[in-house]
């Protein structure tokens, strides 16, 4: 089943991806601003990157992992709630039955007595 796509999950990614834009601009700039951009090695600088994308999406993910777990509630809170009201529907449904058993047995009563009368 396909989902919709919620406010919320656009604005979740918006701001991850200008979190991650701004982690790598203030690195980037405080390499740049100190000149240890250049003497440092090319692999430590993208272990550096890399270390800051992995927070960024753990951060993410701890984001998508919470608003699932809403969910979850929100859906066991919905199943609890039916539970409960199942039983009560069911004694509307007993309640509405014996209602129209007895009116259908008025019914039939007065048919048999026009009959015998008759």
């Amino acid at each position: 089943m396909a989902e919709a796509i919620s406010l919320g999950n656009v604005l979740t990614i918006i701001i991850f991806i200008v979190g991650l834009a701004t982690h790598l601009i203030v690195i980037t700039a405080i390499l740049t601003k100190w000149k240890t951009a250049t003497s440092m090695r090319m692999e430590n600088f993208e272990k550096l990157v890399a270390t800051i994308m992995a927070s960024c999406a753990s951060c993410y993910l701890k984001k998508a992992t919470d608003d699932l777990e809403i969910k979850v509630a929100v859906v066991k809170t919905e199943q609890d709630r039916r539970i409960v009201e199942l039983p009560l529907q069911l004694e509307a449904i007993r309640t509405e039955m014996n209602r129209m058993n007895e009116l259908f047995a008025g019914h039939l009563t007065r048919y048999h007595s026009r009959k015998d009368e008759e």
